[in-house]
């Protein structure tokens, strides 16, 4: 089980930064993993975008496409449910 979960939605930081914004915070996020494994914690990237994952955790894919208030991340025993 990791000990930290970045939980964002790829698509909608696609849509909003563009693909070079997107591919820059990719890279942020790398740096932050690389850090925190360098303190001996295991760091792992949730997107909520990514149906095959949503699905993981009983959740429907969410593209940033629906209204804010109707945006709905199960996360309970999240670390859990996938199994690393």
């Amino acid at each position: 089980m990791p000990d930290k979960i970045l939980v964002t939605n790829c698509a909608a930081l696609k849509k909003k930064y563009g693909d070079q914004g997107f591919k820059d915070i990719r890279t942020a996020i790398g740096a932050l993993v690389a850090a925190d494994k360098a303190r001996g914690l295991s760091t792992q990237l949730f997107d909520i975008s990514d149906a095959a994952k949503m699905k993981t955790v009983k959740g429907a894919a969410d593209h940033g496409d629906r209204p804010r208030g109707r945006r709905h991340v199960r996360h309970d025993g999240m670390a859990e449910r996938k199994g690393s």
